[in-house]
C-alpha cells in the first residue's frame, strides 16, 4: 500500500523493486542511505555529466574551427592511432575477461547485451510461481512497482522473492517477504469534513456557465 503502514482486506499491495547502482554513487554515500532516502540521486553524477557534454561541445566547435593541421599535430595523431583502443565501458552493458580484442567485439558474448534480472514471486514453500517480471536497472537508481495482490482474508502472507541474473554467475539470490492483512472491520474509517460537502453541492465557475450557455 502507497502511504499506508497498516493492510487490510481488499487493499491492493504491491512490491517496489529498487536497484542502486553503487560504482556509480558520489564517494561517501552508501546503497542503504540512497534506499532510506537519507540522500538524493546522485547529484554530483548528474553535474558531472553535464560538465561533460559541454566540455565535449566546446572541443568540436574548436575542431570545426580549426581546418589545418600542423606536422607536429600530424605525427601525434598517427602516434595515438597506432597505440590500441581502450575498451570504452557503457552503462548497464555486460563484460567479461574473456573477451575479444578486435573491432567491436569487446565483450565475452558474440553481441551485446544489457545486465537484467528476472523476479519470481513464489509461495513461501517454492512449489508455485505466481508472478514473474524482467528487470532492467540501466539508471544509478531504478525503481518499479509489480506484483498487485488484493488479499480476501485477514491472515499472514508469506512469499519468496528470487532474483535470478542470466548475465553473471553466483549473483541470485531470494528473499523472504511476509504481510500481515488485518480484517476490514478494523480499517479506519474516513470522515468527510460537513464543509467539504457544502462545497460539492454549490455550483462552480463550469457549472455557472454550462447552465448560462443552455439558457441561451
Amino acid at each position: 500500500m502507497e502511504d499506508e503502514e497498516d493492510v487490510f482486506v481488499g487493499d491492493v499491495v504491491t512490491c517496489v523493486l529498487k536497484v542502486v547502482r553503487e560504482n556509480e554513487l558520489k564517494e561517501g554515500v552508501t546503497p542503504q542511505q540512497v534506499l532510506a532516502g537519507e540522500v538524493k540521486e546522485t547529484e554530483e553524477t548528474e553535474e558531472t555529466e553535464e560538465s561533460e557534454e559541454e566540455e565535449k561541445e566546446g572541443e568540436k566547435e574548436e575542431k570545426e574551427e580549426k581546418n589545418i593541421v600542423t606536422a607536429e599535430e600530424y605525427e601525434q595523431m598517427a602516434s595515438e592511432f597506432e597505440k590500441p583502443e581502450a575498451i570504452q565501458f557503457e552503462r548497464g552493458v555486460v563484460y567479461s575477461k574473456r573477451c575479444r580484442m578486435w573491432g567491436d567485439m569487446r565483450r565475452s558474448f558474440p553481441f551485446k547485451i544489457h545486465e537484467h534480472w528476472y523476479v519470481l514471486l513464489s509461495d513461501a514453500e517454492d512449489k508455485y510461481v505466481l508472478d514473474y517480471t524482467m528487470l532492467t536497472p540501466l539508471e544509478t537508481v531504478t525503481e518499479e512497482r509489480v506484483f498487485p495482490i488484493r488479499p480476501m482474508k485477514a491472515e499472514k502472507m508469506c512469499y519468496h522473492l528470487h532474483f535470478l541474473c542470466p548475465c553473471y554467475v553466483g549473483l541470485d539470490f531470494t528473499v523472504p517477504v511476509a504481510v500481515k492483512v488485518k480484517p476490514e472491520s478494523m480499517k479506519p474509517k474516513v470522515v468527510i469534513n460537513q464543509k467539504d460537502l457544502d462545497l460539492d453541492k454549490k455550483k462552480g465557475l463550469i457549472d455557472v456557465g454550462v447552465g448560462v450557455w443552455s439558457e441561451k
